[in-house]
């Protein structure tokens, strides 16, 4: 081919090159037609994060291409229980490395924590004073067994009010350290809880009716919280503990509905000192952990329970009609 015979084409070229740039830096127009709108409005993008690439650095599309965007999709349930799932798991103080390492903390930053409402270290701080004596050697040697007994007293007061607190903030491990604390009372004191201090046990614990046998009224509470633990979010270990009194202290159909009206004044009471807190109000939804795999679902455990005319069994629990998962 000849240079005349070349110089046509390679001009055709240099045209079809130019009007490619050209049509590439051009802004493209929006498309008028209610069908451009929809697709405008498509390519839409809110604020991001920081670390999101600029608008100017983005390639702007041609009127006449779709956007390809990805089709939404919805997360299935495992993906988000496992994204919901560790948080409510660690807010609950369920974490049993986290509980080991505020363990370790002093009791000054435990206190700061606390007053910051980070209930690891509120119920960690009551598990601390409780490891303490509540009087020094010399104290002791000045005291009878009156006296060390009360000490005794007010020191178990301190912690269980630690423990509300910490419930307040969210701690269901707390509540199920109530439930224990509440449980193994008249074990710690012995037979003399009735005989050495029954005014202050009754003052310190809320016991309001002298008639009532304090071992009575400590396993109601007793019981009362362990309904409350599932209110929370863990049936299981709600009807274990249950089980776990009815041995020691049967429940009938009586005092069954009294342990769930003293169930719904504690929740209401950690429900409105959670309001004071400020923090907002709880997710009682059931959160379960196996092998770094979460569940997460609705808790209808409550209004099961409400429907029993007395204390269930876990395998009423699993075999009921009801659905509750």
């Amino acid at each position: 081919m000849n240079r005349k015979s070349r110089f046509p084409l390679m001009v055709t070229a240099v045209a079809l090159a130019v009007g490619a740039v050209a049509w590439y830096v051009t802004p493209s127009q929006p498309d008028p037609s209610p069908e451009g709108t929809a697709r405008g409005s498509k390519t839409s993008l809110a604020p991001g994060p920081a670390s999101a690439p600029s608008l100017a650095s983005v390639p702007v599309s041609s009127p006449d291409i779709e956007p390809r965007l990805p089709p939404p999709t919805l997360k299935d349930e495992t993906e988000f229980a496992n994204q919901q799932g560790p948080q409510l798991y660690n807010e609950r103080g369920l974490d049993s490395q986290q509980r080991a390492i505020y363990s370790d903390y002093p009791l000054e930053a435990l206190q700061q924590m606390s007053a910051n409402n980070d209930a690891y270290a509120t119920l960690a701080l009551a598990n601390k004073l409780a490891m303490r004596a509540p009087f020094t050697e010399a104290e002791l040697q000045e005291m009878d067994h009156s006296q060390v007994h009360r000490a005794f007293i007010k020191q178990e007061h301190q912690t269980l009010s630690l423990k509300k607190f910490a419930a307040a903030q969210g701690s269901v491990e707390a509540i199920n350290e109530i439930f224990y604390q509440m449980y193994g009372q008249h074990y710690a004191f012995g037979e003399s809880t009735e005989s050495d201090n029954p005014e202050l046990l009754r003052e310190l614990y809320g016991l309001e009716d002298p008639a009532m046998p304090i071992e009575w009224e400590l396993h109601m509470n007793a019981a009362a919280w362990a309904v409350v633990h599932g209110r929370r979010g863990d049936p299981i270990r709600s009807l274990i503990n249950l089980e776990i009194l009815d041995k020691r202290f049967a429940l009938n159909r009586n005092n069954w509905s009294e342990v769930l009206n003293r169930a719904e004044a504690i929740y209401a009471a950690l429900a409105a000192q959670r309001k004071a807190l400020g923090l907002a109000p709880f997710n009682n939804k059931v959160v379960e952990e196996y092998g770094g795999e979460y569940t997460v679902r609705q808790n209808d455990y409550y209004a099961w329970l409400l429907s029993q005319d007395t204390l269930p069994s876990s395998l009423d629990y699993f075999s009921d009609s009801v659905s509750h998962r």
